[in-house]
Order: structure tokens, then sequence, then C-alpha cells
């Protein structure tokens, strides 16, 4: 993949621009791409060699447990031999989660590929460049298109802790809430139970004094 970025650098530098332009366009934007370009290796390079790993790994497990039985000689070397086997894919496994290796291998590669794709769309002034008769005019949008995608990828490079602080947050209102929730219905059923209580009473007395008034008239 280096050509690509090799090729669209070298065609950049031959642009009708002026000389401080090209010194922008390759610190800021040669820089973003050749950082691309080792990270989208080193996470392809990462992503491969696991997966491979964990695939054969997998398989031959199955294999080693299903002739542990058939000779008694070997059957306790196979069983540690398992038994690292499975220590092995667990421990790939978590890594593989802790460090987001199948995400960081789409993630780079696919970025990669659309700076690419906005330089190439800069130089024959196509897409949202095709407005432009010159790449001149062109050069503030490029300049802040690479800037709004480089902020993009920022901000989805720790999108998982800002998530999670958000959660928390959330969580936590949520929690609070309920409990403001859970308080007023308290105060509320007490407040009817009270109510009642007192209706009853008032009901009592009611007959009492009913029943006072017709002993009264009897007498």
């Amino acid at each position: 993949m280096s050509y690509k970025k090799d090729n669209i650098l070298t065609v950049l530098k031959d642009l009708d621009i002026l000389e401080y332009q090209k010194n922008i366009i390759e610190k800021r934007y040669g820089s973003e791409i050749n950082s691309l370009y080792k990270k989208s290796t080193k996470a392809t390079c990462i992503y491969k060699w696991s997966t491979i790993i964990v695939t054969t790994l997998s398989i031959l497990l199955p294999g080693l447990l299903s002739i542990q039985k058939s000779n008694e000689s070997l059957e306790i070397p196979i069983y540690w031999i398992s038994w690292s086997i499975s220590f092995i894919l667990t421990l790939l496994q978590g890594y593989t989660k802790l460090f987001k290796v199948d995400r960081n291998y789409y993630f780079y590669n696919f970025n990669y590929e659309r700076f690419i794709s906005e330089g190439w769309s800069y130089i024959h002034l196509g897409g949202r460049y095709n407005t432009k008769d010159t790449h001149k005019q062109a050069y503030k949008r490029f300049m802040r298109n690479i800037e709004r995608m480089k902020l993009e990828n920022v901000n989805l490079e720790f999108t998982d802790v800002k998530d999670s602080d958000e959660v928390t947050k959330k969580k936590k209102k949520k929690e609070g809430e309920t409990d403001l929730l859970n308080q007023s219905g308290t105060v509320r059923r007490e407040s009817l139970r009270t109510s009642e209580q007192n209706n009853q009473y008032d009901s009592i007395d009611n007959n009492i004094l009913q029943e006072n008034n017709e002993l009264n008239n009897v007498i």
C-alpha cells in the first residue's frame, strides 16, 4: 500500500499552487497519510497473525483431545499440551478484545483509503471539488475537509471512553431519578394511608354520634 501514498504525494508536489500551500499539504496531509499507513500496516499484521494463530489452535485442540485416550503413554503429555493450547487461546481472545484488534484493523485501513481518495479527488478536481476551476481555488476546501476528517477520526478513536463516561453519567442520573420517584411514591402512599385512616375515624365518629342521637330520641 506504500505506493499509494508515494504516488499521491509526488503528484501533489507538482500541482499549480503556491509554494507555502505545497508545504502545508506536505506537513499536514502528508504526515497524516504516513501516520495512517504505519498504523494500518501494523494493525493488519497483528490482525492477520492473531487470526491465523487462533484459527490453527482452534482446529488443533479438538484433534488432540480426540486421540488422547488412544494411547495411554501419550495421555498425560496430550493433556498438558491441550491445556496449554486452551490457555493460549483464552489469552489471545482476551487480548484481541482488550486492544480492539478487529476494530483497529478496519478503522485504520478504512481511513487510510479515505484520505487517499480525498487527495485524488482534489488532484483531478472531482467529487466535492468539481465546482472549482483550479487547485488554488480548491485548496481551502481541501484543507478544511482534511481537518474535518482528522477531527472525526479523533472522535471515533476515543469514542469508547466517551461513551463509557456518558453511560456512567446517564446511569447515575437514572438511579437518582429512580430514587426520587421511589421517595415520592412512598410519601404519596403514606399520605393516602393517613387520609384513609382519617376517613375511617371520621366515619366511626359519625356513627357514634348518630347512635347517641337515636338513644336520646328514644329516651
